[in-house]
């Protein structure tokens, strides 16, 4: 009797697996997703934002450029916007007709990071008269399972919208073209898409412009002074919420990007072959990022405002330094 009771149990047991096996599959944006944005152009200057943050900005044309870069750091669960400027040499041109941008967003579980899938993409090609037909070989719009490697399907999980065009005011005969992707997933939402909005700098006085410098810069001159004195674990602080959402962003132990950023500014401080580049309020300027959300100091070439020289050659090592504006306080978040 207990060896028939033991043999019941045994099949119930594989009828609840089997039923667990056999159910809906797990979509990959529930495990730990790893977003990646794929970039090939050729033949045109271009701008690469996601969600209104640069990524990319090559104004040099000639010859081809392709780079994958990891963007959990910038993508929210819910509509995540794909963006490119392409522009043509000088203004008031037409777009070379060779040229050429694609932009493919991508997912991997962090448990397989290998088994990367596509989601969408903006393939644009020049040469053609009407803008839609410049995109005719993007991913089409509609919903897509993300259980089933975004394959379409009207009850789907993920949404890929259709592809607009928008005139680029300061430079004419350049197209900036905007994709937006609903894409719901584990990640949570990022301090800086419920910051403040920025202000207007460019429509400030001088006076009042150097003003909001001058508040901003005081935090870079904390990081600048540490530098200098070589006692960099004294303004650690002011990376306390850009490093707790990295570490959380790419699913690291707390305390990781703590321990990078602290190992890299030390090693810089002290290596004799390096040499702090002075830091003024004359020498720097806002950089704003399209979503009007964040902001950095940059000098002459939008190179970040924390920079070493090379003593002997050519070249720097930069820090850029990323700031949210919330409540009227400066935090540091990229």
């Amino acid at each position: 009797m207990l060896k028939k009771f033991a043999a019941v149990l045994m099949i119930i047991i594989g009828i609840m697996f089997s039923g667990i096996t056999s159910g809906k599959k797990m979509s990959i944006l529930q495990n730990q997703p790893l977003f990646k944005l794929s970039v090939d152009t050729f033949g045109t200057k271009h701008i690469i934002n996601i969600n209104g943050v640069s990524l990319i900005t090559d104004m040099d044309s000639s010859g081809q450029s392709e780079t994958s870069l990891p963007i959990n750091h910038l993508m929210r669960s819910g509509v995540n916007s794909l963006e490119i400027y392409v522009f043509p040499d000088k203004p008031e041109q037409a777009i070379n007709h060779n040229a050429r941008a694609k932009i493919v967003l991508s997912v991997a579980s962090n448990t397989t990071p290998g088994d990367r899938i596509n989601i969408a993409d903006i393939v644009f090609q020049g040469g053609y008269d009407e803008l839609e037909e410049s995109v005719l070989n993007s991913t089409k719009s509609g919903k897509v399972d993300s259980a089933n490697k975004f394959n379409k399907d009207k009850n789907g999980d993920t949404e890929i919208y259709d592809i607009d065009f928008l005139p680029v005011n300061n430079y004419k005969g350049a197209v900036k073209l905007v994709r937006k992707i609903n894409v719901p997933s584990t990640l949570p939402l990022w301090a800086f898409f419920n910051s403040d909005d920025l202000p207007d700098f460019d429509s400030m006085t001088d006076d009042l412009y150097y003003k909001e410098v001058e508040g901003l810069l005081s935090v870079y001159l904390e990081v600048q002074s540490a530098l200098e004195n070589r006692n960099v674990e004294s303004v650690m602080n002011i990376f306390k919420e850009r490093n707790a959402e990295l570490d959380s962003a790419f699913y690291q132990p707390k305390g990781t990007y703590d321990k990078k950023i602290s190992e890299s500014l030390t090693d810089a401080a002290n290596d004799d072959g390096l040499e702090l580049v002075e830091l003024k309020k004359e020498y720097v300027n806002f950089t704003v990022e399209d979503n009007k959300k964040l902001t950095s100091l940059t000098r002459d070439d939008f190179k970040p405002a924390i920079s070493f020289n090379f003593k002997t050659g050519s070249g720097s090592q930069n820090y850029p330094l990323i700031f949210r504006l919330y409540n009227g306080s400066w935090i540091l978040t990229r």
